[in-house]
């Protein structure tokens, strides 16, 4: 493993590298020794579940269009992303006390986020973690003050560094797929301690039976390769993708990336 690692560092500096590199983090990374049953007992239950009224709701197809107005013009694009259009709806239908966004690149799912908070639970905390090395965008910041949401706060944090060091709770933990997956599995044990009865863990690029959604994804997604090992590690884990949406995502196509992590009480 560590020759592999070597060979990548000194042949590969580019992103299929960096890919590499990531993989082999990850396949070193030992199993958390916890009791996985009992660490993941607050998530939603998959059967509580129906994703369909949640897009499919004609009150918020009509706030959602003042909405898209005023994201447009935060975001300085022409179209919404129909998964982040499927993040305001879920706010919608949950309406969250508390949320977390676990890595914020270019803030489009916080501000929706933010918004769909100001728009249905306007007392909710919103709490955005930069996960990367750079210090937290002013315009991103800019963005979401512009929601109207009044109790934000921006930390930059690794998710695992976060979760270990904090006492705060959370409805919804939205992670963004930009993470590597060695975070991506640290920071999802860390987010279900800190989750409230009934929560749920939201995340980004994840892609169905490993194979990419769009024809501009070329690697295995890390969201995908991290709740596969969480599913197999503890059986009662069990991954709801939202799947194709009422309207349009990328590149012509419904399907969308997002999915839930929740807890099967079948198993």
């Amino acid at each position: 493993m560590q020759l592999l690692r070597d060979l990548a560092d000194q042949y590969l500096q580019n992103p299929i590298g960096d890919k590499v590199r990531s993989i082999m983090d990850f396949a070193a990374l030992k199993t958390l020794a916890c009791p996985g049953e009992l660490l993941f007992e607050n998530l939603a239950e998959l059967a509580a579940i129906d994703l369909n009224p949640v897009f499919n709701h004609g009150d918020v197809h009509i706030q959602w269009e003042r909405a898209t107005l005023q994201l447009r013009k935060l975001l300085k694009i022409d179209q919404v992303p129909g998964d982040i259009r499927a993040l305001y709806y879920l706010m919608a239908s949950r309406k969250p006390q508390s949320v977390i966004v676990v890595g914020a690149p270019d803030g489009a799912a916080a501000a929706a986020i933010a918004l769909a908070l100001k728009d249905y639970v306007p007392d909710a905390t919103l709490t955005i973690l930069n996960t990367s090395d750079n210090e937290f965008p002013a315009q991103v910041k800019k963005q979401i003050a512009a929601t109207g949401l009044s109790d934000v706060s921006f930390l930059n944090a690794r998710g695992p560094e976060f979760f270990d060091g904090s006492e705060l709770t959370f409805d919804i933990v939205y992670c963004h797929d930009d993470q590597s997956a060695r975070d991506l599995y640290l920071t999802t044990h860390g987010a279900a301690a800190h989750l409230n009865h009934g929560g749920a863990v939201v995340y980004a690029g994840y892609y169905p039976d490993g194979k990419p959604v769009y024809t501009d994804q070329r690697f295995m997604s890390a969201v995908y390769m991290t709740l596969t090992r969480l599913c197999a590690e503890t059986p009662r884990l069990a991954v709801l993708p939202f799947g194709s949406l009422p309207w349009p995502v990328k590149a012509g196509s419904t399907q969308s990336t997002l999915a839930l992590l929740t807890c099967d009480a079948s198993e």
